[in-house]
């Protein structure tokens, strides 16, 4: 197996690389925006640091929340606005981050607006993310699927570049389809705003939220809720909102997303295999490795937890173990150096292609131009 690199983007004039930017940025800031929601701030000290903030944004992080609502909706007894509004939030408390289901109750008291319905409003904003989304990972897909079986003129290796690299990314807003009706965002808690310190740092310290998220079973309490379809606001057990994790309908929402998850990594371990007279760039190389490792960590974390029962939380459990805070810098370094190296290796063909292979294998990526057929 062979590894090539060369730097071949000195011909690439300015407005051509605002709009590989432009491509190559699209389905990375899509997914940011569309998967990660704005956070609720309860703590009365302070807020999350930089490096517990992080994991939100972790592409893993966004399909677990993904799977976790789509979890709680079919695990429900009874969902209403504020459940649909609750789990969709993301709270940072005095515990670390919460998305248990205990907040539900707990977020009654400063929730300024609940949803309209019980599920998102077809005409909204919303809607036209799911629908962005959807329609870049159906894209993507085909493109990686086309990439297998197409003549090296359209194979999509050969065709990776600078304005590529996160398109298969993409591919995992289609994850966002099964729980589409109940992502919603019309709706908004209370904020704390923290209070100063007297020490000079101004922090307090918080004990790592994975334990306390680990444990956020639902308990049985004795509450007043208002929004639980009763005749009057009588006494609601907590325990009785939502089916059991390990109940039939929390093992087939487990089962769909691995399922979902498995051929994906299938795909990207096959594009990493060398073929026969196959060789890489360095591009080609590094954004092979970085889905791989980021599938197998995803894969890895949900079949743990999954195994374990842990799924009652709409935040990753592990969102602010020192761990996953590794992974998640790692991936970011990775993706930086993603960027660079395929920056530098990024050449335009002679029939208007970008590619970071060399020019001798012109007659391959275009094949009309040089009178030849496609092989």
């Amino acid at each position: 197996m062979a590894v090539l690199f060369s730097r071949q983007s000195q011909d690439i004039q300015f407005n051509e690389w605002i709009d590989l930017s432009t491509l190559c940025l699209a389905p990375l800031i899509a997914h940011i925006i569309a998967g990660v929601p704005s956070a609720t701030f309860r703590h009365p000290e302070r807020r999350p640091k930089w490096h517990e903030r992080m994991g939100i944004f972790n592409p893993t992080s966004i399909i677990w929340r993904y799977f976790a609502i789509l979890d709680r909706r079919v695990r429900a007894k009874s969902w209403d606005a504020l459940t649909m509004a609750a789990s969709n939030a993301v709270f940072w408390t005095s515990e670390g981050w919460d998305g248990s289901e205990a907040m539900i109750t707990k977020s009654d008291e400063y929730c300024l607006r609940k949803p309209a319905h019980t599920h998102i409003d077809f005409f909204s904003g919303t809607s036209a993310k799911t629908l962005i989304v959807a329609l870049q990972g159906v894209e993507a897909l085909y493109t990686l699927l086309l990439g297998i079986t197409s003549p090296k003129s359209n194979k999509y290796a050969n065709l990776v570049a600078f304005n590529f690299v996160f398109t298969p990314l993409a591919i995992f807003g289609l994850l966002r389809l099964p729980v589409a009706f109940w992502l919603a965002e019309d709706y908004s808690f209370e904020n704390v705003e923290p209070r100063k310190q007297d020490n000079e740092s101004g922090d307090t310290p918080i004990q790592e939220s994975e334990d306390h998220l680990l444990k956020h079973e639902p308990v049985i309490s004795v509450i007043e809720h208002p929004m639980r379809g009763h005749a009057h606001r009588g006494a609601v057990l907590e325990k009785d909102l939502f089916h059991p994790v390990n109940s039939w309908r929390g093992l087939t929402v487990r089962i769909l997303f691995l399922v979902l998850l498995f051929p994906l990594w299938g795909i990207t371990l096959y594009y990493l295999t060398p073929l026969n007279g196959h060789f890489y760039t360095t591009t080609t190389l590094l954004i092979n490795v970085f889905y791989l490792i980021f599938l197998t960590v995803t894969l890895f974390i949900l079949a743990a937890y999954f195994f374990r029962g842990v799924s009652s939380t709409t935040i990753i459990p592990c969102v602010t173990s020192r761990w996953y805070k590794l992974y998640t810098l790692f991936l970011l370094v990775l993706v930086v150096v993603i960027l660079v190296i395929s920056g530098l290796q990024t050449r335009r063909t002679p029939c208007g292609r970008y590619t970071t292979y060399p020019s001798k294998d012109d007659e391959d990526l275009c094949p009309k131009l040089f009178g030849r057929t496609s092989n």
